[in-house]
């Protein structure tokens, strides 16, 4: 049992904001961790309206000796204030693990998990493991996070590619820099900027298992937003980030610009996904591409290769959709106004002849999602 004499090992940094329905779940999910070892918790709610902070409240008057609270009394987020880097200066622990207050944590033994594989790990600066990424807006099925291979040891190299890691599933090392630079303040994504910053000093650890929900919802922060707003902002914040690293990563960024050219039509793909319209589809790629080739200069097969995976993704969804004589019918007209177009953006020629056989439409789109090449 921990005692008030007992100094923390790990410190649990919980960030809220308006998370009623939440974040009880996620104060319990703190509270019923199994450890060998004392932890704290640290919860900062930026001025909640809608009960939350009554709720932090209630919780730290209960756990006295575990639990303390940073209740704002105006909205800082909204006077362009970033609590994140003045809280942590406040954490003396060893460990710091992070989830915020619409997240939950499944597995009771996440904390005594991650310490246990850092103090085996020295070579590492963070480590995170799997986490349920469950859609309460009913756009997408429930799915993991990462992929069960992926690899128990990444760098900053892999790391430049994306924001792999979910921030409800991190632990760090406290105490790798002592402040926050300049840099760090101009990206929306503050989450992927630690994680940066972290990875200068070690390598990062993946725990293969499943120990948290992430929750997407409408209310969310980044959940929000629209996919192309996203990748504006992913694309955006990459740039800043390796604008801050000095000559000593220029391998590191070489690799990750070859992996990011490589994964250009997936991405962009992604980007649109939830969109259903054609006209639509269409003026957000070229959006995309635009953005894109300003800093990466695409040549004529990468933005084909774009195209033409943005164009094959799109009919197979809407076949999914059961939407096959409306996609037909918005796929005619682009033929016919622009008959080249179908080559030089990549259109595989399949799709002109499912516009004149719908009845064959599923054979060839299963066809096409097996043997198209969207290189």
């Amino acid at each position: 049992m921990q005692t008030n004499s007992d100094k923390p090992l790990v410190t649990i940094m919980c960030m809220t904001y308006n998370h009623l329905g939440y974040i009880k779940q996620a104060l319990d999910g703190f509270m019923l961790q199994e450890t060998n070892f004392p932890y704290n918790i640290l919860v900062h709610d930026d001025c909640s309206t809608d009960g939350t902070s009554e709720i932090v409240r209630e919780y730290c008057a209960r756990y006295p000796d575990r639990m303390r609270a940073i209740i704002q009394p105006e909205n800082q987020r909204s006077k362009g204030i970033r609590n994140f880097p003045k809280i942590l200066e406040q954490i003396e622990s060893k460990f710091v693990a992070i989830c915020e207050g619409d997240d939950y944590w499944t597995d009771p033994l996440k904390l005594q998990k991650q310490v246990d594989f850092l103090e085996s790990h020295p070579e590492c600066s963070l480590c995170f493991h799997n986490v349920l990424r469950h859609n309460l807006n009913g756009v997408r099925a429930d799915e993991l996070t990462t992929p069960t291979d992926f690899p128990e040891i990444s760098t900053i190299e892999d790391l430049l590619i994306d924001c792999f890691i979910p921030t409800c599933s991190v632990m760090f090392r406290n105490k790798l820099f002592d402040t926050f630079p300049d840099w760090y303040y101009q990206t929306y994504m503050g989450d992927w900027s630690l994680f940066i910053m972290l990875a200068k000093h070690g390598d990062i650890g993946y725990i293969n298992q499943n120990m948290a929900v992430y929750r997407i919802h409408s209310e969310g922060i980044w959940s929000r937003l629209e996919e192309q707003s996203r990748f504006k902002l992913w694309w955006e914040a990459r740039k800043i980030i390796v604008e801050s690293l000095d000559g000593t990563y220029s391998h590191a960024i070489k690799h990750s610009d070859k992996k990011i050219l490589e994964s250009l039509p997936t991405r962009v793909s992604e980007s649109v996904r939830n969109i259903h319209s054609m006209a639509k589809v269409k003026e957000q790629t070229a959006s995309a591409i635009n953005i894109l080739n300003k800093e990466l200069a695409l040549d004529t097969s990468q933005k084909t290769a774009i195209w033409k995976q943005v164009l094959s993704d799109f009919f197979f969804r809407a076949h999914i959709r059961g939407e096959r004589k409306g996609v037909l019918h918005s796929f005619l007209p682009m033929i016919r106004s622009d008959p080249k177009m179908m080559f030089n953006r990549g259109v595989p020629v399949i799709f002109l002849k499912a516009a004149f056989n719908l009845g064959r439409y599923e054979k060839v789109v299963n066809h096409n999602q097996e043997k198209a090449d969207p290189q």
